[in-house]
């Protein structure tokens, strides 16, 4: 990697925020305060401008993680990766339609996270 990426996270589970914040920090990289809704997603989207996003399909709050990046796509040039723990295949069919940079299954590989924070930071290099 070339460039140390700012990533924001969504996720609502404490474990996966502390394996995400481990592994991305040992990758080198910057990560701004987890939020847990797509609210707040959008919100810091907008205030951070981060580099890579990395939610959870499932968040609290009215909007879900597929919601919120939907909403985000039009307007800001973020790649994310998608995370999620369900086998709910019409909602990761819906994700896979926003072309995310990958969908993680949890629980999270750190070789599969690495590989696609890699590849996210070439699209973000790209744009």
């Amino acid at each position: 990697m070339n460039i140390p990426m700012n990533i924001l996270i969504a996720e609502t589970d404490s474990k996966v925020v502390t394996q995400l914040n481990y592994c991305l920090a040992s990758f080198g990289h910057k990560v701004f305060p987890v939020v847990t809704t797509g609210e707040d997603l959008m919100e810091q989207v907008k205030l951070l401008n981060p580099s890579l996003i990395i939610t959870d399909i499932n968040l609290n709050g009215q909007l879900d993680g597929i919601e919120a990046i939907a909403r985000l796509e039009s307007s800001y040039k973020v790649p994310y990766i998608f995370i999620t723990a369900f086998d709910d295949f019409s909602r990761l069919i819906n994700s896979y339609y926003l072309n995310p940079v990958s969908i993680i299954r949890k629980p999270i590989d750190q070789t599969n996270l690495y590989e696609s924070v890699e590849k996210a930071q070439l699209q973000f290099e790209l744009v």
